[in-house]
């Protein structure tokens, strides 16, 4: 069963005071409105509407239209095309995300495909997948892209053997290492190009996840990125951060596209939960 929170449309109020004059600023061709977030948690988005629907529930979207990004909604699908923006040192990407305060977890599951083919013949430097953000400074990406096994590993021989995913976090202010080099990084993960991750935070440390498709149980499928090391991750303080979707690459062509079939806003985290307990419990809808 899907879970959606229907958007509702508000009126804005105006001090009546000034009201007349603020209405002399309005333009009567804009419909102005104010988003109403979901008031349950965990919140799942299956994409099942409108980009509208997700302005409506308090979704940001920031670079659509910009520098060739585009943001929509096709198929129960939200797509970013990545356009000329990317995640390096004087630029961030399109992001498609809420502001988050506290404690949080917040998973996907994301896919990394050509543009213009939709196959998963990336190069290893195509990405889509979790960013968190403070300012214009601070940011972390949590991506994945294709990871090609062995030299036998071909997406477009006519047995449609796919490669599972790699995923890389990339940091800016937050970690070592600077972009485009990876903090961490795993192969061989997800499943056909595609994989389910999860950022959480816990007090005023960022986490990293992926959930591990060969596991029978779920309470132990979600493993932390780098491997084996649930606990790394980045000290990226207190305070309110963005969080949510985009895509990355460093291609002249702009080529690579975002699939999210899903995502999980869990904003609560329990002094006795941790990231793991929360991820515990937290299984992944079946594949599509």
């Amino acid at each position: 069963m899907k879970l959606r929170v229907l958007p509702m449309l508000l009126l804005v109020l105006l001090p009546s005071a000034s009201a007349s004059a603020c209405r002399s600023l309005l333009d009567l061709e804009v419909q102005y409105r104010d988003c109403l977030p979901p008031t349950r948690s965990p919140y799942v988005e299956h994409f099942d509407g409108s980009k509208q629907d997700l302005v409506d529930q308090c979704w940001q979207l920031e670079g659509d239209g910009r520098d060739g990004a585009v943001v929509s909604v096709e198929d129960g699908d939200l797509v970013v095309n990545s356009g000329a923006a990317e995640w390096t040192l004087e630029r961030m990407g399109p992001m498609v995300y809420r502001r988050l305060e506290g404690n949080f977890v917040v998973a996907v599951r994301a896919e990394a495909l050509d543009r213009f083919s939709a196959d998963h013949c990336r190069p290893d430097d195509k990405f889509a997948g979790l960013v968190s953000r403070r300012g214009d400074s601070e940011w972390a990406t949590l991506l994945v892209s294709p990871f090609f096994q062995s030299p036998d590993v071909d997406c477009d021989d006519e047995s449609g053997t796919q490669p599972n995913a790699r995923a890389e976090v990339r940091s800016r202010g937050w970690g070592a290492a600077s972009p485009p080099a990876a903090d961490f990084s795993i192969d061989d993960i997800g499943q056909d190009g595609e994989a389910d991750i999860a950022l959480c935070r816990d007090g005023d440390k960022l986490r990293y996840y992926y959930y591990d498709r060969a596991q029978a149980d779920p309470a132990v499928a979600w493993k932390g990125v780098p491997a084996g090391q649930a606990l790394a991750g980045h000290t990226v303080g207190f305070g309110a951060l963005d969080v949510g979707l985009t895509v990355g690459g460093r291609d002249p062509n702009y080529d690579v596209q975002g699939h999210f079939a899903w995502v999980v806003f869990q904003e609560e985290v329990g002094i006795n939960d941790g990231c793991a307990g929360v991820l515990a419990r937290l299984e992944p809808p079946g594949d599509d």
